[in-house]
C-alpha cells in the first residue's frame, strides 16, 4: 500500500488563519475546491475548519459568515497522520475518529492534508491495468460520499453525469415499474 508522502507529494496545502473571517475561508476552499482547511494561528496548527463545520455551526446556528471568526467554529480536536504513515493506517484512523480529513505532519510540522478522497483514488491506483484507467476516468466521490463499486461491472461506477452507483436489481425494477421490456439484456427478476 501507498505511503503518505507518495500521495500528498510537495502540493500545496492551502491554510487560514484562526482570525479569518468564515467567508473568507469559504471563499478559500471553493477556490481551491477543498472540502477543509488547516487552521493557523501563527506558525502553530490550531484545528481544521471543513464544510460540516460551516454547515453545522455557521449556517444551521444562524451565524453571520462575515462577522464570525473562523477559530470560533472550527475543529479543535485533531486527527493527525505522520508523513511516513500507510494509507491503509490513516483509512482506520480516519474511520475510527468519523473524520473524512487528516491533518499530515512532518516531525511535528504541517506537511498537508489528506481526504478519503485521495485514499480512495491511490487504492485504486492498485487495480491492474485498464481496469484503474477506466475506474479513475470514471469515478467520482464528493467529501460527504465513500462509494464502493465492483470494477468489473461499469454500471456499478459511479460517474460525474450520474452520482450514484446503479445496480441491477434497481434498472430491473424500474423496468417492470415503468411497464417496459428489461434493458440491455436483464431478465425480470422472481
Amino acid at each position: 500500500m501507498k505511503s503518505i508522502k507518495s500521495i500528498i507529494g510537495d502540493r500545496d496545502t492551502a491554510t487560514v488563519d484562526c482570525s479569518s473571517s468564515v467567508a473568507a475561508a469559504a471563499r478559500l476552499m471553493a477556490a481551491r475546491n477543498v472540502g477543509a482547511v488547516p487552521v493557523l494561528d501563527g506558525d502553530r496548527l490550531a484545528g481544521i475548519f471543513s464544510e460540516r463545520d460551516v454547515l453545522n455551526r455557521v449556517v444551521a446556528a444562524g451565524r453571520d459568515p462575515q462577522s464570525t471568526m473562523v477559530a470560533d467554529v472550527m475543529s479543535s480536536g485533531l486527527v493527525v497522520a505522520e508523513l511516513f504513515e500507510n494509507c491503509e493506517t490513516c483509512l482506520s484512523r480516519m474511520k475510527q475518529a468519523h473524520v473524512r480529513h487528516l491533518l499530515v505532519l512532518d516531525k511535528g510540522r504541517l506537511a498537508g492534508i489528506l481526504s478519503l478522497r485521495d485514499l480512495l483514488l491511490a487504492d485504486l491506483d492498485l487495480v491492474p491495468g485498464a481496469q484503474a484507467m477506466d475506474a479513475a476516468d470514471r469515478l467520482a466521490v464528493d467529501e460527504d460520499t465513500v462509494v464502493t463499486a465492483q470494477v468489473l461491472d461499469r454500471r456499478a461506477l459511479v460517474t460525474h453525469d450520474e452520482p450514484r452507483v446503479l445496480s441491477r436489481r434497481r434498472r430491473v425494477r424500474d423496468d417492470q415499474v415503468a411497464g417496459r421490456a428489461p434493458s440491455n439484456g436483464d431478465r425480470p427478476l422472481t
